[in-house]
């Protein structure tokens, strides 16, 4: 059997690329003689035409000097090394077919593939709601449509998904914001599932980096995008935060230019360093994954562009006592316990039921 994935293996961000190769760690336990292989997202011209006005996570300083000058110089460099890091993970591990080679099964996830409404380099393309030609069947895994909704997108485009998704046998959602988007547009039965960095054991892949990093007893990470912690007033939070607990400020992933530490790391080594450090801060869907899974002492603050997917997250983990609306709050959620076993037990349960969508989706 030939199983394709299409994903979101090309981003270079480290749920992305964990959620993309877990999939493929995972049906390939359910279906261990299958060959799997990734297929490439196809910008569609058509599709893209009709598309409402994308929306970017980016909140680049655009100012040339200021007294973060030289943290943004340092910075420049990191995202750089980082980006090599991200290209030699994609290389190794994410082996694509063409487009035209028949497979007999793909799977559309996981992350945000079903987010139209995203400025992403291929656009509005129906292939990711179902368009695949060279597919016998398609089914979905924890796709998630991030802060799109069935409101913001126009009739064209919804008439578009639609019949993309009349391909589609089976619907695995990560969230009930995607599931309303999807109930609106087949009658196709819709299941929730968790993100496959949440049910993968990537225990092995960590156990073989481990001894290759140090991690310093106070280490605080800070888990964004590129620069979208840039208020005055949240950063000095932070800091304030920070020094009461003589905690050392990192920055991973992404740079943000009042930080002048960012680790450079592959994904496994991330995951490593969630798991020792003191304590975590993060606005960010895989951040607050990370953080519970490998963790547990970590503030997650709710955002707007976030609250569609992540609120829904956090009840299904049931971490709602490390939410945060504000920065201010960090002290409060330092003091809770940690909630690592909780969360784990959770993702037990979770893991059986995924095993068995997979397994009767893909034979």
């Amino acid at each position: 059997m030939k199983i394709a994935i299409l994903s979101m293996q090309d981003v270079y961000n480290f749920g992305s690329l964990l959620q993309a190769y877990g999939l493929k760690k995972t049906i390939s336990q359910v279906m261990p003689d299958a060959e799997i292989c990734y297929l490439p997202i196809e910008p569609n011209a058509s599709d893209n035409s009709i598309a409402e006005k994308a929306v970017s996570h980016c909140e680049e300083d655009k100012r040339n000097f200021d007294k973060f000058f030289f943290y943004r110089f340092v910075n420049k460099l990191s995202n750089k090394k980082q980006n090599i890091k991200f290209q030699e993970f994609q290389r190794k591990n994410f082996i694509e077919c063409e487009s035209s080679t028949k497979v007999d099964v793909c799977v559309i996830g996981s992350d945000e593939v079903f987010n139209c409404c995203n400025a992403d380099t291929w656009g509005f393309t129906t292939q990711l709601f179902g368009n695949v030609k060279n597919a016998n069947r398609i089914i979905t895994y924890a796709a998630s449509c991030g802060f799109a909704t069935i409101d913001t997108i126009n009739c064209e485009m919804q008439k578009r998904i639609k019949e993309a998704f009349t391909r589609v046998s089976a619907f695995s959602v990560r969230d009930i914001g995607t599931e309303k988007f999807v109930k609106a547009l087949t009658t196709t039965p819709v299941e929730f599932h968790l993100d496959p960095v949440l049910i993968t054991d990537f225990e092995q892949e960590i156990n073989a980096v481990k001894d290759t990093i140090k991690i310093p007893d106070n280490l605080c990470v800070i888990y964004s995008y590129h620069n979208r912690i840039h208020d005055t007033a949240e950063i000095a939070e932070i800091k304030k935060f920070a020094k009461a607990h003589g905690l050392r400020l990192v920055t991973i992933g992404a740079s943000q230019k009042w930080i002048s530490d960012m680790l450079v790391l592959n994904p496994f080594e991330v995951l490593f360093v969630f798991s020792k450090a003191k304590f975590i801060i993060t606005d960010t869907f895989h951040g607050t994954i990370f953080a519970s899974k490998y963790n547990g002492k970590f503030a997650t603050l709710l955002r707007k562009s976030n609250n569609n997917k992540l609120s829904d997250l956090v009840k299904r983990l049931s971490i709602e006592d490390h939410v945060i609306s504000d920065f201010s709050e960090l002290e409060n959620t330092y003091k809770k316990a940690s909630s690592k076993e909780r969360v784990n037990e959770i993702i037990e349960n979770e893991r059986l039921r995924t095993i068995n969508y997979l397994k009767e989706n893909l034979v």
